[in-house]
């Protein structure tokens, strides 16, 4: 803050991996304290709701490794995330924000989460609460999502409540070198974006492929491409 940085959290709440607590210590246990906080799809608490119907996924050290959904409609899961952010937000708890993060990233931010209709009306139910409870404490706050659907966000800046989104379509736009396209996407993104809200302007980020890979090592596409997305407007993202 002295140098004028601003300091973002990047935020997973929608799932656990294997060997959480929550999970860890409530399996076939339905009565234990956490059990209620994931979501279980037989009713002895053995089998966790699994993300993305997968059971297991592969871990970058070649691991197996289980991922469950957490259940966002607990009024103990709610209250718990949102005193953790308020507390990374506001340590002090005087709303200066002073030794506090400037805002949050919500990763896969969705309004039911994964389409399986379990963690359902989560703009309303969950986001917006805990997204007003933060701004009450620090109306500067601001809070990115990204939008699971990788569409224009226009959802997740109105329901949802959200400052910022990524350009996603843009970006697609930008990798095509094509005026026509990027053009169009230039449009329908400003067009998506109500006043006072924002896109991001990226390339590349930790769920895409690089920039440089997807050119095949191009320095004039290379420079092209910074520079149109240094350029447009919206805030960059470098990643």
């Amino acid at each position: 803050h002295a140098k004028g940085l601003k300091v973002y959290l990047d935020e997973e709440f929608q799932s656990v991996a294997e060997g959480h607590p929550w999970w860890r210590e409530t399996l076939c246990q339905p009565q234990a304290k956490h059990a209620d906080y994931l979501l279980w799809r037989d009713v002895k608490h053995c089998v966790a709701e699994p993300f993305l119907d997968h059971a297991k996924w592969r871990g970058y050290d070649g691991r197996d490794i289980g991922i469950a959904m957490v259940n966002l409609h607990d009024p103990a899961v709610k209250a718990y995330f949102r005193d953790l952010l308020l507390y990374w937000a506001d340590p002090h708890g005087d709303g200066s924000g002073r030794d506090g993060v400037d805002g949050y990233r919500i990763d896969h931010m969705m309004d039911d989460l994964d389409g399986k209709g379990l963690d359902t009306h989560l703009f309303a139910d969950f986001w917006t609460p805990i997204f007003q409870a933060l701004k009450a404490r620090r109306p500067q706050l601001r809070i990115l999502a990204e939008q699971a659907d990788w569409g224009y966000g226009t959802q997740f800046l109105t329901r949802g409540h959200v400052d910022m989104v990524f350009a996603f379509p843009l970006r697609g736009a930008l990798l095509s070198f094509d005026k026509t396209k990027i053009v169009k996407a230039i449009r329908a993104t400003d067009a998506a974006t109500p006043a006072g809200k924002t896109q991001l302007v990226f390339l590349e980020n930790h769920d895409v492929d690089r920039f440089m890979s997807l050119i095949h090592g191009d320095p004039a596409r290379a420079r092209a491409g910074a520079a149109i997305a240094l350029l447009l407007k919206g805030d960059p993202l470098i990643y």
